[in-house]
């Protein structure tokens, strides 16, 4: 039940004017910063295959309805509008879309706080927070989760302080929307179902706004509740398809109560890079204040959605799962914008203070970003994958969140191409299969080179479903591998086969049992090759595991049934 007082105190000034001009003036701002940043290229893991998606139009997803995406990949066909730039349009979306987020909860804090500048600073501090400006510069879902969430927020405090049709039912559109780009956003709908049910049970909110609110979640819903009825015809398990559709393949994740994973540590590294700012004390300020500022009705829906992302997040135990920091980093600096307007209602030295902390702030959390790397390095620590990527600096690739200085995924694709190039086969591999698929189909390189990546092409058999197959139809051709570690490579392939890679190559040649002979007849005054499969195989049994060492998370389940390769080419 939504309490009928809940008027919030009487600091917090009407709403300003203009919110169009404010919102357009943030989205500005905040646009040029990651435009500038963004990669240009082709990206390593999941951010690669949503832009092979994007090219080739599939809106069924990898391995599950869960990781469809269909409102990223519609939305994503924007980059097709400039030609000759497909990679770096498509990761300038997701600058794009976290600044409109920016600029959402900049207006957010404005009205809830009366102050402007306030939700500057706030909308400032998020924005340069680790994981929101690294995810902003390559191709990935999470920035267009951060619009819907923003605005679900925005509608929720109007719809609290206004009870109106119309902003129930546009918090329900925009609801379902979410849920056809993530499924975060089903995190926080029980608490906008409750506020809903609450003021319709107190005669604030008309019953039909409510039954207007639900169609326009399944208006907004609908491309995704398309693919989960489809899949449940056609497979006829309607258990199945739901299953699909909330968890996929990730259920012991999704599901997971039993502590922390073996990521935990690696990822707390990573999330904690958010917090070299004043952004968590002035959280903490903002949380103590908010019963007393927003109302007890507010402020417990509020928390609520905190509580909800932060205990999500916190038992996610994937390889990845700094990333999904990104809503509970919101909803932080929603409280980050009430302490900074608590302070400075205090008294005017109190208002230079935190306003000098946020300065402060925008100056040394970028400069440690900057620094990380060279200060590892002089630690002695090395940040250590499974297998190495060719050219990529994993240091670097993880701490610092710009990325129009690092093209370690296109580099890659250039060498293995010249090396493959003009009929080998590169084997698939989750981290770099799609960075490849995608270099060669925007530059038109190399066609007949064949990569296996995201399922069955041109009836071609894969090596992992059909090895004596894949072994008979590739027999006349160079075969490659990314990596030879045990991990990455098929264990048919490990028996019958040995790796070998100059020094000066990207990839390693498959060599297959019955042809070392020849190769031993044929290495003559060639520099020595390396057989890498020993080495590779022991490496990765020592080694130890963190989120760098493992596959991504949705990369590393890419589609074996070939829904992918089904969908045709777009150019």
């Amino acid at each position: 039940m939504i309490p009928s007082s809940s008027a919030p105190d009487s600091t917090a000034c009407a709403s300003p004017q203009s919110p169009a001009l404010l919102w357009l003036g943030g989205f500005v701002l905040f646009a040029v910063l990651y435009l500038v940043t963004c990669q240009d290229g082709p990206g390593w893991l999941d951010s690669g295959m949503l832009q092979y998606r994007v090219w080739i139009s599939n809106f069924a997803g990898a391995r599950g309805t869960v990781v469809a995406h269909p409102l990223y990949i519609a939305v994503g066909h924007a980059a097709h509008l400039v030609p000759g730039a497909f990679c770096w349009t498509l990761n300038a979306l997701s600058g794009l879309a976290m600044a409109a987020a920016l600029a959402n909860l900049m207006c957010l804090m404005s009205e809830l706080t009366g102050r402007r500048w306030v939700g500057l600073l706030t909308a400032g501090l998020l924005a340069i927070c680790h994981t929101v400006w690294w995810l902003s510069t390559i191709a990935e879902v999470y920035a267009l989760t951060m619009v819907g969430l923003t605005a679900e927020l925005w509608l929720l405090h109007r719809l609290l302080r206004q009870p109106r049709p119309i902003y129930v039912i546009a918090l329900g559109l925009v609801s379902g929307l979410g849920l056809a780009n993530h499924n975060f956003a089903l995190l926080p709908l029980p608490v906008y179902g409750i506020v809903a049910t609450g003021l319709a049970l107190q005669g604030r909110l008309p019953l039909r706004a409510l039954a207007a609110a639900a169609v326009a979640w399944i208006i907004g819903a609908s491309p995704i509740l398309f693919l989960t009825i489809r899949m449940a015809i056609r497979t006829g398990s309607i258990e199945g398809a739901v299953s699909s559709a909330l968890v996929g393949t990730w259920k012991d994740q999704v599901l997971n109560v039993g502590g922390a994973s073996c990521y935990f540590k690696t990822n707390l590294a990573l999330i904690s890079l958010n917090f070299l700012s004043v952004i968590g004390p002035l959280a903490i300020v903002g949380w103590i204040a908010m019963r007393r500022r927003l109302g007890p009705a507010e402020a417990a829906a509020f928390a609520a959605i905190t509580v909800i992302h932060i205990l999500f997040v916190a038992r996610y135990s994937v390889p990845d799962q700094f990333t999904f920091a990104l809503p509970s980093l919101a909803m932080i600096a929603v409280a980050a914008g009430l302490g900074i307007d608590e302070l400075a209602r205090r008294s005017p030295r109190w208002r230079r203070a935190v306003v000098a902390a946020c300065c402060a702030t925008f100056i040394l959390q970028p400069t440690a970003y900057a620094a990380a790397p060279r200060v590892l390095r002089a630690l002695g620590i090395s940040v250590q994958r499974e297998r190495q990527l060719a050219f990529r600096d994993e240091a670097r690739w993880f701490l610092v969140p710009w990325k129009h200085n690092e093209d370690s995924a296109r580099r890659f694709a250039a060498a293995a191409f010249r090396q493959a190039d003009p009929d080998g086969v590169i084997l698939r591999d989750s981290a770099a299969a799609a960075a490849l698929r995608v270099f060669q189909v925007t530059e038109g390189i190399s066609p007949g080179v064949y990569v296996e990546h995201l399922g069955r092409l041109e009836g071609r058999p894969l090596c992992r479903q059909d090895f004596e197959a894949f072994r008979r139809d590739y027999a006349d051709r160079p075969v490659f591998v990314v990596s030879a570690a045990k991990s990455c490579t098929p264990a048919l392939l490990l028996e019958r086969a040995t790796f070998h890679r100059q020094p000066d190559e990207v990839l390693y040649r498959v060599v297959w049992s019955d042809d070392q002979a020849a190769v031993a007849r044929g290495s003559g005054n060639s520099a020595p090759a390396r057989d890498e499969r020993a080495d590779a195989v022991d490496a990765q049994q020592q080694a130890p595991r963190s989120s760098a060492e493992h596959e991504s998370l949705g990369q590393r389940h890419l589609d074996e049934n070939g829904e992918i390769a089904q969908s045709r080419i777009r150019r």
